[in-house]
């Protein structure tokens, strides 16, 4: 008896282990809601933002509901005006897939304040590519705080890949000050004119160098396991850069 209760024991363990959630430290991403009904599924993120430009929205994109299930309008944005976001609520259809307004990409809505205004708002999706899933596989979780320089840093889960196209260092730290270089990249030379970098992970906040404002990234190249920076280096594909929240909430918002 002891034997299986021990069994069972170590199979509980492995299963939370396994599915464990995802950690965003309470931060943007942290899963507040999760639901799969019928062919349904809602998942409500914590997204805290400051957002100053709305141009972009539609005006049915502009009003503000007291919830995104009821619908029931309670105010409207007023045009070009400074919004904070709060929630991101992502709903996905896995049958006969089109939502209450006919769209067949699903539904996005923002919790938001407007003013003295605080409520729900419906943003269309224009197409698919736009309705991809921000935080799919995980992405953007907390997988490593480091210490650089005296601050505290979070690395963020990514999965992409970028181009190197001039000179660039690897480092083993996301920093040019007390840092060491592991390889430096150099197109056309020792590796491909368009050198492609695997990246697994980047930093949570914008750096400037050189006049240059982006992000550091972990990388995978060859046989090294390091840092670049972010500014000099590019993607072929159209839309973002990086396939991060906080852009997904600016090009709903502005069109960026």
């Amino acid at each position: 008896m002891k034997k299986r209760i021990f069994i069972l024991g170590l199979a509980l363990l492995y299963s939370f282990v396994l599915y464990a959630a995802p950690n965003y430290n309470n931060g943007n991403g942290t899963i507040l809601f999760e639901e799969i009904k019928g062919n349904k599924k809602t998942e409500i993120r914590k997204l805290e933002m400051e957002i100053t430009e709305t141009y972009s929205l539609n005006d049915e994109s502009k009003i503000i509901y007291d919830d995104y299930k009821t619908c029931k309008e309670v105010g409207k944005i007023n045009s070009n005006s400074a919004i904070k976001t709060f929630e991101i609520c992502t709903i996905h259809f896995t049958e006969n897939p089109s939502d209450r307004w006919g769209n067949p990409y699903g539904e996005r809505w923002y919790k938001i304040q407007s003013g003295k205004l605080i409520g729900w708002i419906y943003v269309k999706i224009q197409s698919e590519e736009s309705f991809s899933d921000p935080f799919y596989n995980n992405s953007f979780e907390i997988i490593d705080i480091l210490d650089i320089n005296g601050k505290k840093t979070n690395v963020r889960k990514q999965d992409q890949i970028v181009s190197v196209w001039e000179n660039l260092n690897i480092r083993n730290l996301p920093t040019t000050k007390n840092s060491s270089v592991l390889y430096t990249i150099r197109p056309g030379n020792t590796d491909p004119i368009q050198t492609n970098v695997n990246v697994i992970g980047m930093s949570d906040e914008r750096v400037n160098i050189d006049g240059k404002s982006d992000y550091w990234l972990k990388i995978k190249y060859k046989d090294y396991e390091g840092w670049i920076f972010g500014g000099y280096t590019s993607v072929e594909r159209g839309g973002p850069k990086y396939y991060i929240p906080e852009w997904f909430a600016e090009s709903d918002f502005a069109g960026l």
